[in-house]
């Protein structure tokens, strides 16, 4: 698939920004002005897919215009986002490099709760194949800022071997943005599965964990209505929201 921009295009779309590494980013409004209607036209819809499965685009820029136009071939692209009706365009250098890997962000630049809904709303950015390359990059910068948060310990089982530490999304991976230390948790592996599950959970009230009633009678029933350690940072600790909204999500507690 590709995306075209043309010279009389009443979207308002810019040129392309070149990097001095030779990769580029460019935005490229979606088809029709509103964005809630978005899935309403194919154009969005396909390109919602290819940043889901991680399938490159092509842009190609007009830059004669009628009756004889011609059209620069910009390049090859991953979309990596889609944000009030802009999709962010991540392109590879001529040779087929790619772009550097999404940061993890500390609190500090997104820090009140409309940026910790953001996290809740925003367009799924998840992909497959090349992005899911991106992904473990930016996995490992994101356990970083939580080992360093919770003290190389694992929030609920108090587990401090590293090695056996993950760092765990409350809401699941929907871009770089949702590599935000509020959006965190350091767990033990098999904790940081039974999360993922929807099987274990954490009350935002009293902070304590929520075990779902499919454990019970296992080992991990011990850790229900146990305390969760949290950084002595408040700015690291994470998103009552996000913690609640994975709790309604997962059937552990009703909305």
């Amino acid at each position: 698939m590709s995306i075209r921009e043309s010279l009389n295009s009443p979207y308002g779309d810019n040129p392309p920004t070149e990097r001095a590494d030779g990769t580029w980013t460019y935005r490229y409004y979606q088809e029709g002005h509103d964005p809630s209607s978005r899935d309403r036209e194919y154009t969005n819809r396909a390109l919602m897919a290819c940043m889901q499965d991680g399938v490159p685009v092509g842009v190609v820029r007009q830059v004669v215009p009628k009756p004889n136009p011609r059209y620069r071939v910009w390049g090859i692209g991953l979309i990596r986002d889609w944000h009030e009706g802009w999709f962010t365009v991540e392109g590879f250098t001529p040779t087929g490099v790619a772009p550097s890997p999404p940061t993890a962000v500390r609190n500090g630049e997104q820090t009140d709760e409309e940026s910790h809904r953001e996290i809740l709303s925003n367009a799924d950015a998840r992909t497959r194949v090349l992005q899911a390359i991106w992904r473990r990059r930016g996995q490992r910068q994101f356990r970083d800022l939580l080992l360093t948060a919770y003290d190389q310990t694992c929030a609920v089982s108090a587990c401090n071997v590293q090695e056996a530490l993950e760092a765990a999304h409350i809401r699941p991976y929907r871009g770089s943005h949702t590599n935000h230390i509020v959006n965190g948790l350091l767990l033990r592996s098999d904790i940081h599965t039974l999360f993922d599950l929807g099987l274990l959970g954490i009350n935002p009230k009293d902070m304590r964990v929520v075990v779902a009633a499919e454990l019970e009678g296992s080992e991990y029933a011990e850790f229900d209505g146990v305390p969760v350690r949290v950084p002595a940072n408040a700015s690291d600790r994470p998103s009552p929201i996000l913690l609640r909204a994975h709790l309604t999500d997962s059937g552990l507690i009703a909305e």
